[in-house]
């Protein structure tokens, strides 16, 4: 879930800086091809914390995907040098800014879920569970079957 989050906002930051300094965003399956990618190098990136340093790499790495494949897609749709460079370091610097909070607030809603799924749990397991008896009363026309809670008797008779 961590690697796929990283992949998937750090190929969308690269597009979204690709596509703000005049360059043509590639197609979505090229763009799904690359976001796979990323995920799958973050998720050999998972095993430790995430730092400032890998995720800038992840970044660059992301950033030169996107842009050699937009480049190769789209090769008359070039965007301007420093605006490119502007756009896709505004960018860097948000994914660096947000991914360990964004990390943070994701585990900490993941170990709340989870804990309200284990009291919810607790508490239906705990619930006394009721155990039927069938008790066989006489009647006027023979048998009469009636469903007994355990621990409780029949009511009196008047």
């Amino acid at each position: 879930m961590r690697a796929g989050f990283v992949g998937s906002f750090t190929t969308a930051l690269g597009v979204g800086a690709h596509a703000a300094a005049g360059g043509m965003a590639p197609s979505l399956p090229t763009l799904a091809a690359v976001a796979g990618g990323v995920t799958a190098l973050s998720w050999a990136l998972s095993g430790r914390r995430w730092t400032p340093r890998t995720l800038l790499a992840a970044f660059l790495l992301t950033q030169v995907a996107v842009h050699l494949v937009s480049m190769v897609e789209h090769p008359m749709a070039m965007g301007h040098g420093p605006a490119m460079l502007l756009s896709h370091a505004a960018a860097a610097a948000i994914l660096v800014l947000t991914v360990p909070r964004a990390e943070a607030a994701l585990l900490s809603i993941l170990d709340h879920l989870a804990l309200r799924a284990l009291r919810i749990t607790r508490a239906v397991s705990a619930a006394p569970s009721t155990v039927l008896l069938v008790a066989a009363v006489p009647a006027a026309r023979g048998v009469d079957r009636t469903l007994l809670p355990l621990g409780r008797a029949p009511p009196a008779s008047a």
